[in-house]
């Protein structure tokens, strides 16, 4: 069976979002980090109110404000932000989106991108991520040959893909359905800390 089509940079995207839900030492590595980020804010502010003069209570309550802050708002969307960064920045690599070529057959797969090609037996993908709109077939923990669904658009297509994968790769397949959605959104992240920043400004200015 083969396989010929181009990724888009939506594609990209997605690859980098699966790959940072599914891998579990990157998600290790981010409960790690959202784990010290309360802890050190927390140790931080206790530091700088410690000899402010203010009543106990208020010095608890600016303790836990930004500790809060800092753990729900400001570092979530930091973390956001550069995960962002490093995929506009990877689209610029040479041949991210040059045309693909994969070739699979009982032996495993041949993955052809321009300049570069790689044979990957079956026995050596780590994972298979099959979700609503793509498969990604994971050799490495962060590496993944990401293939679009709508280019198995022919039913003949996706069953021939499919039975492969049943045939060779079965113990191997993740199902996924779309992902859960953050209880705190972006944009609500956003106006948080656009009030907290106005705040400042205004306590400043007064």
């Amino acid at each position: 069976m083969e396989l010929h089509y181009q990724l888009e940079p939506n594609d990209i995207w997605a690859y980098r979002k699966k790959a940072r839900t599914s891998s579990r030492r990157l998600r290790n590595r981010l409960r790690l980090i959202y784990l010290l980020v309360p802890i050190l804010a927390f140790i931080m502010y206790t530091l700088d109110v410690w000899s402010v003069e203010a009543p106990i209570y208020l010095k608890i309550a600016r303790v836990l404000f930004h500790t809060f802050l800092w753990s729900v708002v400001i570092f979530p969307l930091l973390e956001q932000f550069v995960y962002y960064l490093r995929f506009k920045l990877s689209l610029k690599e040479p041949g991210v989106l040059d045309e693909r070529k994969i070739s699979m057959n009982e032996n495993g797969i041949m993955f052809d991108r321009g300049k570069e090609t790689s044979f990957y037996r079956w026995n050596e993908l780590v994972r298979v991520i099959d979700d609503k709109s793509y498969y990604f077939l994971y050799v490495e923990d962060l590496k993944a040959i990401t293939i679009p669904k709508k280019t198995l658009s022919a039913s003949q297509s996706q069953q021939e893909f499919h039975s492969l994968l049943i045939q060779y790769a079965k113990p191997l397949i993740q199902q996924y359905s779309n992902q859960k959605k953050d209880k705190l959104s972006t944009k609500n992240r956003v106006v948080l800390l656009i009030i907290y920043l106005l705040l400042v400004v205004l306590s400043k200015m007064s």
